[in-house]
């Protein structure tokens, strides 16, 4: 049965230099891709508040640029499930560019994270193990207006403590923007993530299963240093959220 779920984030953003960069990896819920990189020595740091079905969720994110084409990172932070409240996992991530994008071909990035178990498995604040995970992604203009995004990733998730090991999810993103004005970008996302069986005790514990959403967007630039972004996720599949919504503003 689909759960009911609304989603929301605001996310402040303060960054030195040019660097207006993320690393995709870190949020898969974000809309949009971020294919960029700053400057060498430019950072770029976020905030959060994440409201959703499962609890409240309070992270911040870290980027800095350590090298051209190169970019680190981390996020972690505060969250409430059921009643229980503290850390989440920590998760440390990476960003390359390998190809810039030219008039012939796309843009071409790599991303890999590791999630470390500091919040509680107990009080379902986190996985309880050392999960590893990797994302490949690719932009592209597609004329004067759109611009077109893909990206294919997985999450590996270990047996914890419990001898409890979540399944392990393949994810996906493909999605159209168009520039409307120079204040505005809209954009679609269709956002897939297919989870594979759990196990306790090496048993399989239940059946694997898609979660599918669309991902309508809207970026609306304020001024040179203020963007308020919004998107919807609309769930596809009987596995889904019913609907999300993510809203939030960035500041350089």
């Amino acid at each position: 049965m689909k759960k009911s779920l609304l989603f929301c984030a605001l996310i402040a953003i303060a960054s030195a230099g040019t660097a207006f960069a993320r690393i995709n990896l870190l949020e898969p819920w974000h809309p949009g891709l971020d294919s960029a990189v700053g400057l060498p020595a430019s950072y770029t740091l976020r905030g959060a508040v994440v409201s959703g079905g499962y609890g409240l969720e309070v992270p911040a994110e870290f980027d800095y640029v350590t090298a051209q084409k190169i970019e680190v990172g981390g996020r972690w932070g505060l969250r409430e499930h059921s009643g229980n409240v503290g850390l989440n996992d920590l998760m440390i991530g990476g960003k390359y560019v390998f190809f810039d994008e030219t008039d012939q071909s796309p843009s071409v990035l790599g991303e890999a994270a590791f999630s470390l178990p500091t919040g509680r498995f107990s009080d379902g604040l986190g996985t309880g193990s050392m999960d590893f995970l990797l994302h490949w992604a690719s932009a592209k203009k597609l004329s004067e207006d759109y611009n077109g995004t893909f990206g294919l990733g997985i999450r590996l998730n270990s047996e914890n403590s419990d001898k409890y090991s979540a399944g392990n999810v393949f994810f996906y993103h493909i999605g159209v923007s168009r520039r409307m004005e120079k204040d505005m970008t809209l954009y679609g996302e269709l956002k897939g993530f297919n989870h594979g069986k759990s196990k306790l005790n090496t048993t399989e514990q239940d059946d694997d299963y898609q979660e599918l959403y669309l991902a309508p967007g809207i970026d609306y630039t304020l001024d040179s240093t203020w963007t308020l972004n919004g998107a919807l996720l609309i769930g596809l599949t009987s596995r889904s959220d019913n609907l999300g919504l993510i809203v939030s503003t960035k500041f350089k």
